[in-house]
């Protein structure tokens, strides 16, 4: 019988595999946003036209961009961690 302290770590170690799982998705989005020149002047710079059928506008993804960036430099900081913790791998 699993006990609570187990469910409990399982749980952890099932949220640090999402965690690690979101860093590998961080990274090719940022790669993606940069590589096409999504970017701001970039070759082929987003624009509103491009999103709003998505109910989105251009600023709305550069602000998950930004955002992005800033959790993948936290998550990079305790990447060991998730790496130990992780159970996908």
């Amino acid at each position: 019988m699993t006990t609570n302290k187990q469910k409990f770590g399982m749980a952890a170690r099932d949220s640090a595999t999402r965690f690690a799982d979101m860093a590998d998705d961080i990274a090719a989005l940022q790669a993606v946003w940069f590589d096409r020149g999504y970017n701001s002047a970039g070759a082929d710079e987003l624009t509103d036209a491009d999103v709003e059928a998505l109910g989105i506008t251009a600023a709305d993804v550069v602000g998950m961009i930004t955002f992005a960036g800033a959790l993948d430099t936290f998550l990079a900081a305790n990447r060991g961690y998730l790496s130990k913790m992780r159970n996908d791998l």
